[in-house]
């Protein structure tokens, strides 16, 4: 028999933490508290306690939320594995809020490696001129992709322009010389990076900062949040209950379903 019991949930304040659980499959749900005596309001968000069962009947893992959040904030999740998705989420969510920040007060950053893990983040910095200056491999003005292949560890080498229309150069990779940011690219815009490497990072980083749009724009709107999977992957993207069938359509292509 089936079990149909409701799901229960946990809170948390962080946009960023439930959009990195929501990318696991984890559902999401705001939470709008108000004190009735001195009329605060304040806002929180609900996360499922395990990942919700699939419509289809895919066997999913299971990700135990609370026990992940403690492993978050301890660090343990990092000593145990460092790639997690969870902890990608995480860093693409920084890294993006970083580059932001870059554009606007325009002070320079350089890329520094995660202890203990293939991955990297801005710091406060400046790169050499000889590197500063050398021609770009890739450029991008996707906000998203730049904060991904940054931490996935694609050299920085400078930023083009002003905001909002900057342009991120990006080099070769730090660690991997023959690694290509531009095939990179390509294979995930073209469909071909989810359908041969469906678990590949660049894929769970992009999919975590689609979320926390949503998460955020679920905050002001109050529409609730669909939890869509791909297919053969616990990989899951969050859409408004009130899209329409243009944004539907571009999920499902964008996560491998027929």
């Amino acid at each position: 028999m089936k079990n149909t019991a409701a799901p229960a949930y946990t809170r948390t304040t962080s946009v960023e933490l439930a959009a990195a659980l929501s990318v696991i499959g984890v559902q999401v749900k705001p939470d709008l508290s108000e004190d009735r005596v001195s009329g605060k309001r304040w806002e929180s968000l609900l996360v499922s306690l395990d990942t919700l069962p699939d419509p289809q009947g895919e066997q999913l893992p299971s990700h135990q939320t609370k026990l992940v959040m403690s492993m978050v904030q301890t660090g343990q999740l990092q000593d145990a594995d460092p790639h997690h998705p969870v902890l990608d989420a995480l860093r693409a969510c920084k890294a993006a809020d970083t580059l932001i920040e870059w554009t606007r007060k325009a002070e320079p950053h350089r890329q520094m490696k995660v202890k203990g893990a293939q991955r990297w983040l801005l710091a406060d910095g400046q790169l050499p001129p000889s590197m500063s200056s050398m021609p770009g491999l890739l450029g991008t003005r996707d906000i998203k992709l730049a904060a991904s292949l940054l931490v996935l560890g694609f050299q920085l080498l400078r930023l083009e322009g002003s905001a909002p229309e900057v342009l991120f150069v990006f080099g070769q990779a730090l660690f991997l010389p023959a690694e290509s940011p531009q095939i990179l690219r390509t294979a995930y815009r073209n469909g071909s990076l989810a359908a041969e490497s469906p678990e590949h990072p660049l894929l769970w980083m992009m999919q975590a900062l689609s979320n926390r749009e949503a998460i955020r724009d679920m905050l002001r709107s109050r529409q609730p949040l669909i939890l869509i999977r791909a297919p053969n992957t616990g990989r899951a993207s969050l859409v408004s209950s009130n899209a329409k069938g243009k944004t539907m359509d571009r999920v499902k292509r964008h996560l491998q379903i027929p």
